[in-house]
């Protein structure tokens, strides 16, 4: 963002650090480089130097570190990138969407958490996972998540969730279908620490349709370090259930850790 590539005005082109770096590799097919990144004499970082003026990576993101705390920089996207025309207009090409980094998206309605309400009929019994942000391994699949055992979880590390969530601040997600409109007024989360010693999931976000596209929010939880808690969201019909999380083991690594996700009609 700050050392971007240009177009002059006379139509050269000026280039900036990571086109630079990407052309002297591309030139020198047969060069082998040091990356190490506090080598000010390498060749790499001397490239680094003339584009930016600091004498090698690690003190580039040293200073960008510093920037992100005093919060003089931030991400907001790529739409007003000066190199984007590196990428836009190009015959029988689509130009590029430019997504936003925006903070977590949700709903005002919040209940009080309650204590964990698990007998009668669990109407999740039977559901299925339509999507889902993904999985640790074949054990820890979000099916794990309603199927009834709380010897089973659902593991996963938010690194490649899809950016249409993680761009508004998801972290994991989850989609269930009942198989048909259910009616409910309570639903009961059995958290990370209900079993292992791991930060709970912490803030998240239930949301309801009938047709998987259009979405209403019938709980958003701030801030909830329960281990195994219920809420009552008054009464609700809908086939598709919703599960955002956006803090998902407590502001660790955003790891998320639940051993069941349950429907009630008290």
């Amino acid at each position: 963002a700050k050392y971007p590539t240009r177009k002059n005005a006379d139509g050269s082109i000026t280039y900036g650090l990571i086109d630079s770096l990407n052309r002297m590799f591309k030139q020198n097919p047969n060069k082998r480089y040091n990356d190490n990144p506090y080598n000010v004499e390498s060749t790499f970082n001397k490239k680094v130097f003339e584009i930016t003026g600091f004498d090698c990576i690690e003190s580039l993101r040293l200073h960008f570190v510093e920037e992100l705390k005093a919060g003089t920089w931030t991400f907001t996207g790529f739409a007003d990138y000066e190199d984007n025309f590196l990428t836009e207009n190009l015959p029988g090409v689509k130009n590029p969407d430019y997504p936003t980094l925006t903070s977590p998206v949700h709903g005002e309605k919040t209940a009080q958490a309650q204590d964990a309400y698990t007998s009668g009929e669990n109407l999740c019994k039977n559901a299925s996972i339509v999507s889902s942000s993904g999985r640790t391994n074949e054990k820890e699949d979000p099916i794990y998540l309603i199927d009834q055992n709380l010897d089973t979880k659902w593991c996963h590390g938010g690194e490649d969730v899809d950016a249409t969530y993680c761009l508004d601040g998801t972290q994991e997600w989850v989609m269930i279908d009942l198989r048909e409109q259910k009616t409910f007024n309570t639903y009961t989360i059995c958290n990370t620490r209900t079993k292992e010693y791991a930060g709970n999931m912490v803030e998240w976000e239930v949301l309801v349709s009938n047709d998987a596209k259009t979405w209403t929010s019938i709980d958003y939880q701030p801030h909830c370090d329960r281990d195994t808690a219920s809420f009552d969201v008054g009464d609700v019909s809908a086939r598709y259930i919703l599960l955002r999380s956006y803090d998902s083991d407590n502001g660790s690594n955003g790891t998320v850790r639940l051993y069941e996700f349950m429907l009630f009609d008290k």
